[in-house]
């Protein structure tokens, strides 16, 4: 990797980081190049400035986590279709990435799902997993037929919500007893999680819902 490769991943790195501590507001340049190792001039010469910064650090981890799901997706279609394997197929590249990579990736996701300040959501929403949520969103269509297309990404964005807060505050979960494990591939913990999953995604409609009284 050459020098200005390896300056722009530390940037990366570091900003990833920063801003999932700190949210946009409280994020400085400046600390984010001091963790890097660098100065203030190379965030300007490789990304402009602080916004295309975040843009490129939320993409970044988007593009690796989009072509892990919809790989697994594909191979899940040639397999034939099932709600424990479309929601498996979401929820392990996931868990796959983070484990693999080191920094704030959960956090600065959350943040930019739930962060009013700044320019988060604006970013989320040009198109960031807009390709990625239709695919699903199709795939649990077919699946359950009786569904419209809005209730299939609504339960969509339940899982996400599901997932997103069992990685960020699993540990704060329980009776009492030992905190809820981490949240791995083939773990007790993911593997409740995706019958969990499944069982909302496939949940009966209101209309196909028998009354308790008939």
């Amino acid at each position: 990797m050459g020098s200005s490769q390896h300056t722009r991943q530390a940037l990366l790195d570091a900003a990833e980081a920063v801003f999932a501590a700190q949210g946009w507001s409280g994020a400085s340049i400046r600390e984010i190049t001091s963790r890097a190792g660098t100065n203030v001039a190379a965030v300007h010469y490789h990304f402009g400035g602080k916004q295309e910064l975040l843009a490129r650090v939320l993409e970044r981890r988007a593009s690796q986590l989009n072509r892990a799901r919809l790989l697994r997706l594909e191979e899940l279609k040639e397999a034939g279709l099932s709600l424990e394997g479309l929601a498996r197929a979401f929820v392990e590249p996931t868990l796959e990435l983070v484990a693999r990579v080191d920094g704030g990736m959960v956090q600065l996701h959350a943040r930019a799902m739930s962060d009013p300040s700044g320019p988060w959501r604006e970013l989320v929403r040009d198109g960031l997993f807009q390709e990625v949520h239709a695919a699903f969103a199709e795939a649990l269509g077919e699946l359950h037929p009786d569904l419209s297309r809005a209730a299939c990404f609504l339960r969509l964005h339940s899982m996400i919500g599901a997932l997103t807060h069992l990685l960020l505050r699993g540990d704060a979960l329980g009776d009492g007893r030992p905190p809820l494990e981490p949240l791995l591939v083939g773990s007790t913990a993911a593997e409740a999680l995706i019958q969990f999953l499944a069982g909302g995604l496939g949940a009966p409609t209101r209309s196909s819902c028998r009354s308790p009284l008939s």
